[in-house]
């Protein structure tokens, strides 16, 4: 499965739980936790298991959350959290740079 349908796939868990859970919009380690708990029932209990279920494309992968949460952010306010301006001026710092490095 391309990367676009793995984004569109959980995009309706990603909305659901940014419009929970406040500090999942901020945090890309709890949003992904989050989603990983819900696309397992919580049957991540060791890493073999979790090693099955991501080799499997049983849980998404942590690139497909955070773009997923990047496009919905970006289109869509209510679900922005509190670092949303200064993640895009640190983007944007950050691609300045690159274009300078190389």
């Amino acid at each position: 499965m391309d990367s676009y349908k793995k984004i569109i796939k959980i995009k309706p868990l990603v909305i659901e739980i940014l419009r929970v859970n406040f500090e999942s919009r901020d945090s890309d380690n709890l949003l992904i936790l989050s989603v990983w708990d819900r696309q397992s029932n919580l049957e991540i209990k060791d890493y073999e298991v979790f090693r099955n279920l991501l080799i499997n494309n049983k849980i998404s992968t942590p690139a497909s959350i955070i773009r997923c949460r990047c496009k919905l952010q970006e289109d869509n306010d209510e679900l922005r959290g509190l670092l949303y301006e200064e993640r895009k001026n640190q983007e944007k710092l950050t691609r300045n740079q690159l274009k300078l490095d190389f």
